[in-house]
């Protein structure tokens, strides 16, 4: 859906983006991680030409975004800034349109649509005409998202979407995003130096470091066989909260014991995290183990000490 070949940009001495290369598959969210002035939200830029590149080619869906006119690639393109960029005189409900109102959807339309996205970000539809300084910024963040989504574009671009938030919010709206319908089906590039939400939310992760990509892959090729001592002093300082939350059951599963077969015993899947699992233990105070099942029928029993036992073994 998109790919960046040897992309570039300077600013008179100064070489922002350096040569980097990368695609993103349809359905695919890659995270462009890093710390600040690495590059990546330069990088997130060039991809719907809000800045030109000096050098390399951007392509959607294999077209030049070069050749396209930039507003009707931008209003293809659905666009989620950090701080609230809602138009301060619009109603939410007027925010939400902007883009079908662009395309000249009909009022119907763009209607259940807005309602359909409120539903969705859970807001009460209460708030459809009122202004956003009224609301809380958890909530001008979910219509941020919302106005980006309307006109469901296949292509998503969020620069450190939820960087604003203060940390229980964050980590609420973070966990809606990641289970929104509508977020499994759109291609999305997003810039965070957040390492848990890049670990969370990315399907593969560009780490960035002055200008380059260091290295590219899923969340647990990057903790588990790091390319150099740059990107393991990166994750180091999180390194057991990363792999609890990039390693699925089903990664240790022939590590684990048999369980049994009571389906009101099954508690997890095994596509959960071992994150999950201890945080289930914790909730329910089930301190001893709890029952997996995985998509062949298959049960296992998880112990806090067969995680950590596994984990030590990957």
């Amino acid at each position: 859906m998109i790919a960046a070949t040897h992309l570039s940009k300077q600013y008179g001495k100064v070489q922002a983006v350096n040569d980097i290369s990368f695609e993103v598959k349809e359905g695919e969210n890659l995270v462009l991680l890093g710390t600040s002035g690495c590059g990546k939200t330069t990088t997130l830029k060039m991809l719907n030409r809000i800045i030109a590149p000096t050098a390399g080619t951007v392509s959607i869906n294999g077209t030049d975004v070069m050749q396209q006119n930039p507003e009707t690639l931008r209003r293809s393109i659905g666009y989620v800034l950090q701080h609230n960029s809602l138009f301060p005189h619009y109603t939410i409900a007027e925010n939400i349109a902007v883009v079908p109102h662009l395309l000249r959807w009909d009022k119907q339309k763009i209607k259940l649509r807005t309602k359909e996205l409120i539903n969705k970000l859970h807001l009460p539809k209460t708030l459809l005409d009122k202004y956003p300084h009224e609301l809380s910024g958890g909530q001008q963040q979910r219509v941020n998202i919302a106005r980006a989504l309307a006109a469901d574009p296949p292509v998503l671009l969020m620069d450190e979407p939820f960087g604003a938030l203060d940390t229980i919010t964050r980590s609420s709206i973070v966990k809606e995003f990641s289970e929104l319908d509508e977020f499994k089906r759109k291609t999305i590039v997003m810039v965070t130096h957040d390492v848990q939400e890049a670990f969370h939310l990315g399907d593969r992760i560009c780490l960035m470091s002055e200008g380059r990509i260091v290295q590219q892959g899923t969340p647990v090729e990057l903790l588990f066989h790091p390319a150099n001592d740059f990107v393991k002093e990166f994750f180091a300082g999180s390194y057991l909260r990363l792999a609890l939350s990039a390693v699925t059951v089903n990664a240790i599963w022939d590590k684990l014991q048999d369980g049994n077969t009571v389906t009101d015993a099954m508690k997890m899947n095994g596509d959960d995290s071992l994150w999950s699992v201890l945080e289930y233990m914790v909730k329910n105070k089930d301190t001893r183990s709890v029952v997996v099942k995985n998509k062949e029928g298959q049960t296992k029993q998880v112990s806090k000490q067969e995680i950590f036992k596994a984990l030590s073994e990957l």
